[in-house]
């Protein structure tokens, strides 16, 4: 009996949890550019036990042609999705991703001066409703993209995104 109420309550708090953040569905859903909310230090520990790209202030634009195109910097300035657009220009497509699944964001990026890829599946999800979470206000329909770790059996890393206009 206590396993049926444990297994009730895991598929019921798993159903709640994806009706709060409904997942990523198609490319549809992500095209545009997009700027990764700054959290403090502090916060970013809490939720991130690892930090792959260290740089303090990124952004990205998902094209409508399957490539995706990421700037950061160490000094924060004001994009536009225009302007975001006009610096990628220069750059060459490097990363393409696709959504294979409902959920899933795939991106595999040519590593340069190297005939090898990287491939990650991340998992894509739109907050379902606004929350505030370390001062700042993340909005509904802000994206949140993870990566699990399979040794560990949890994500380990989260990335919040908000629309650029």
């Amino acid at each position: 009996m206590k396993k049926t109420i444990l297994l009730f309550t895991c598929v019921f708090y798993s159903s709640s949890i994806l009706a709060l953040n409904p997942p990523v569905e198609d490319i549809n859903d992500v095209i545009g550019c997009w700027e990764r909310v700054d959290f403090s230090k502090a916060a970013q520990k809490k939720i991130n036990e690892i930090e792959p790209w260290p740089i303090r202030y990124q952004w990205y634009c998902f094209e409508p042609d399957g490539y995706l195109y990421t700037y950061g910097s160490t000094k924060y300035t004001t994009q536009t999705s225009e302007s975001l657009r006009d610096l990628f220009k220069a750059l060459t497509k490097d990363i393409k991703y696709t959504i294979p699944h409902k959920g899933i964001i795939r991106t595999d990026q040519n590593i340069p001066n190297s005939t090898s890829k990287q491939s990650l599946a991340w998992g894509a999800n739109s907050m379902g409703d606004t929350v505030l979470f370390n001062g700042k206000t993340l909005s509904k329909g802000t994206l949140i993209m993870s990566l699990y770790s399979k040794e560990k059996q949890k994500n380990i890393y989260y990335r919040y995104l908000v629309r650029v206009k």
